[in-house]
């Protein structure tokens, strides 16, 4: 590697690329390097990274993503996985936003997009991190993609289809926060991270989003 920043941002945008397309496994870490592409943040710690990227994918270059369908449309149902660690940058202690969305049935797991993205500002609480990731994967993945969703899945079986995006969560606080639109302890998200709570709530209420628990480990 060389601190020439003209020749670190070749390979990283070309894993961008792979991540985004293929390997939502690389999201997290190539979105924080490439966060660094400006001649003042580059250090030669990045390039240590970046050779440490590019070891791992060599190690790793026999890894797919799979996807499966095995199901009719009318058995397929659109499910979004937020969450989010806790201050996992130990440079600002800001968390990070993950958010993944399928086509699922009883026969059926298949990837449509994934997201990974730092938070702006501080979470004071596992619980206010998952909200803003909840908020953040509903408003940028679910919602639009369950309009496109709704007019395939009608076109296709001919009838209207009124189905939710199905919401998975493992943090009960969080899930009975988006149930309820009520959290008292974290009204200054909306100044803090420019987030409405009542957001999700008001999905739910409208019976675009439902929310059911899920696994930590499925998770």
């Amino acid at each position: 590697c060389s601190s020439d920043l003209g020749t670190a941002a070749s390979p990283l945008m070309q894993v961008m690329y792979l991540a985004r397309l293929a390997r939502h496994d690389l999201l997290r870490p190539i979105n924080r390097l490439t966060s660094f592409l400006v001649k003042e943040k580059w250090k030669t710690s990045h390039d240590k990274k970046t050779l440490r990227l590019m070891q791992f994918l060599k190690f790793s270059r026999e890894w797919a993503q799979v996807g499966f369908v095995g199901d009719p449309i009318e058995d397929l149902q659109l499910v979004l996985f937020p969450d989010a660690d806790l201050a996992s940058d130990k440079s600002d202690l800001k968390s990070t936003s993950g958010v993944m969305l399928c086509v699922m049935g009883k026969h059926t797991f298949f990837p449509i997009d994934a997201i990974s993205k730092k938070q702006t500002v501080q979470s004071l609480s596992s619980t206010e991190a998952e909200i803003v990731s909840g908020n953040y994967g509903a408003k940028h993945c679910g919602i639009p993609a369950l309009v496109l969703w709704r007019f395939l899945k009608s076109e296709m079986t001919g009838k209207a289809c009124t189905d939710p995006i199905i919401m998975m969560q493992d943090n009960q606080a969080t899930h009975r926060i988006m149930l309820t639109g009520k959290a008292p302890t974290l009204r200054h998200a909306a100044h803090t991270h420019g987030i409405n709570i009542m957001f999700v709530h008001s999905c739910v209420e409208g019976k675009s989003i439902e929310i059911r628990d899920c696994n930590t480990t499925a998770m």
